[in-house]
């Protein structure tokens, strides 16, 4: 059974530039963007992006700490390991990209994420302290940028967060793979995931106006 759901995506749309992906925009959500990436410079924050070879093997620990800081104000387990960061900055440092914020020499914020091919993908986001606007700098503001600058032309910002419309992400359709062993289960379950995807496919059509983008006429 295929169980559809959907995530929050961006999509290069040939952008020669930041500045030419905000001008595809409403005004509106023009200048919220503007504003709030002002806000990051005015807290006196240095925003740095690092890739492959760029990453320095103490950079580990402090992605690590990060995760736990947001782990920690969720109440939710820490199902990834410090060893398994260490994996991932060993075998997979050049498809690693970081998004980091540094103030007075020390860091207070940053992402992981992974490129590959034409897909950027966005994971785990942490911070020490709490700054204005930092998270949608980090998470993507920041990656949108980079994914135009590499000819990227989609990133996956990770699952939930409405808020991402406003900043360029659109809903599209994702789904899961389930097998049911039980005749019975199987059918009203699969009768109640049909209905599932058609209302879902059904509120991402039928919501045109809640698109950040100007209409074309």
């Amino acid at each position: 059974l295929l169980r559809h759901s959907f995530q929050f995506h961006w999509q290069n749309q040939g952008y020669g530039s930041f500045e030419d992906f905000l001008s595809r925009l409403r005004s509106k959500r023009r200048k919220e963007i503007l504003r709030e990436r002002r806000q990051v410079q005015e807290q006196g924050l240095e925003v740095i992006l690092l890739r492959g070879e760029e990453i320095e093997p103490k950079l580990c620990r402090v992605m690590y700490d990060f995760y736990l800081t947001t782990i920690d104000r969720k109440w939710a387990m820490p199902y990834l390991s410090y060893e398994f960061f260490q994996y991932i900055f060993t075998h997979f440092r050049d498809q690693l990209v970081l998004a980091l914020a540094r103030k007075q020499g020390r860091w207070v914020a940053g992402t992981i994420n992974y490129h590959k091919g034409p897909h950027l993908f966005g994971r785990y986001w942490g911070c020490r302290q709490d700054f204005r606007s930092l998270h949608f700098e980090l998470c993507y503001y920041r990656l949108i940028e980079y994914a135009i600058e590499q000819g990227v032309q989609r990133f996956e910002a990770g699952a939930q967060g409405a808020h991402k419309i406003q900043r360029g992400f659109l809903p599209n359709l994702t789904y899961s793979a389930h097998w049911i062993a039980d005749p019975a289960f199987h059918r009203a379950i699969g009768e109640f995931i049909e209905e599932e995807k058609r209302l879902i496919q059904s509120n991402i059509e039928d919501n045109p106006e809640l698109s950040p983008y100007r209409q074309e006429t």
